[in-house]
């Protein structure tokens, strides 16, 4: 499997994991922030699948580059933006959903930026 293929599997399986236990404990505090966390950890992995496809079709020289540039950050705003509508509509009062999608979403960049950094994706013989 290749290198940019192998993370992006591994960060979403990873993110989707933590994303599971976190739903899990966030159950005994409020169900809206159990939703949250869920949305934004699946929405999350969702938005950074497109964005690492998006990635590898730039790198491979197949001419899907040029509409990276443009569509990729539409896709993601919006996605983004209906995540966080739909969280703060599980909660408008006290916003629990919202901050539950807000924390999911984070869990996902987390999650990059620490298997991106540690590199715990690649096997030993290609470190």
């Amino acid at each position: 499997m290749e290198v940019v293929q192998r993370f992006r599997v591994s960060v979403v399986m990873i993110a989707l994991g933590i994303t599971a236990v976190l739903f899990f404990v966030t159950l005994f505090f409020d169900i809206s922030l159990a939703k949250g966390v869920a949305l934004g950890g699946v929405a999350g992995s969702v938005i950074f699948w497109i964005s690492a496809r998006f990635t590898q079709g730039a790198t491979s020289g197949n001419g899907v580059g040029r509409y990276a540039i443009v569509s990729l950050p539409l896709i993601r705003i919006t996605l983004y933006a209906l995540v966080l509508w739909k969280g703060y509509a599980y909660d408008p009062v006290h916003w629990f959903g919202f901050f539950g999608v807000v924390a999911g979403v984070t869990v996902v960049q987390l999650t990059v930026v620490v298997l991106g950094y540690s590199g715990w994706d690649l096997r030993q013989s290609q470190k």
